[in-house]
């Protein structure tokens, strides 16, 4: 007897444990938060053109831009025609720069191009590759390139232009940085375009660059040129490092 009493005295005691014995609970796992994707980046803001004053750099690209878009709309009048007859100061790198130095005399000549129908402000080109093939069944990579300029008209005939150029005396040394540094800076007033290359009514010539691609010459070239058509009024040489004038001339009627 004394043996069931114990038996049934445990098996109360592991009972009553078991009940009061608090039981381990797992914390609920908090829901996974998306972190936010990185939406599109923000469209740069347009380009605002002075309704008065000297125009810049960057108005002059954005008005070439103007004339770009009014090509393609035959129904409306050419929104750049509005800055005819605006003054400009523009100042471009040295890539539209020729220079030769001579040793034994030290002198630096520094010019335009003679060649270029333009002086580019700005430009985009892209570049891409595709198999060609001519009629004789030979093959080569060609590089395709597309892209659009714009900048400011050379004065003068298309095809006879005379260089700005200026003679100067100096060091080697000194030549020879100053060939690798001197911008040029023009001054004018916008005019309405001639010639081949522009619209009736239009500020803007628009030659393209074109060339089809050969065996011996694999680039096909489509680049449309935007020019603003002006009257130079002064042509300036400067050394942007010190902001010195190196040369200057207003006696370019025979450009315009």
């Amino acid at each position: 007897m004394k043996k069931l009493v114990f038996i049934a005295a445990c098996i109360l005691a592991a009972t009553t444990s078991a009940v009061a014995a608090p039981q381990k609970t797992r914390p609920t796992p908090k829901p996974a938060v998306a972190k936010p994707r990185a939406g599109p980046a923000p469209a740069p803001k347009p380009h605002v053109i002075p309704e008065t004053g000297t125009l810049t750099n960057g108005d002059l690209v954005a008005i070439a831009k103007l004339a770009a878009k009014g090509s393609a709309d035959q129904f409306s009048d050419d929104p750049s025609r509005k800055y005819l007859g605006r003054d400009f100061i523009a100042v471009f790198g040295n890539d539209e720069l020729r220079s030769s130095y001579d040793k034994e005399t030290k002198t630096l000549t520094i010019s335009t191009s003679e060649y270029s129908k333009g002086w580019e402000l700005d430009g985009e080109r892209k570049y891409s590759e595709y198999t060609g093939q001519n009629s004789y069944g030979a093959k080569a990579t060609i590089t395709k390139i597309e892209g659009k300029i714009y900048g400011v008209e050379i004065p003068g005939k298309q095809f006879s232009r005379k260089p700005f150029k200026f003679l100067t005396q100096l060091d080697g040394e000194a030549a020879r940085t100053l060939s690798k540094a001197v911008l040029l800076r023009i001054s004018g007033t916008i005019r309405e375009a001639t010639g081949v290359y522009a619209d009736k009514g239009s500020i803007v010539s628009k030659p393209a660059i074109l060339h089809d691609a050969t065996i011996s010459e694999p680039t096909d070239t489509f680049v449309m040129q935007y020019f603003i058509a002006a009257d130079i009024t002064k042509v300036e040489f400067i050394d942007p490092r010190s902001g010195e004038v190196i040369y200057t001339t207003t006696d370019i009627d025979k450009y315009n």
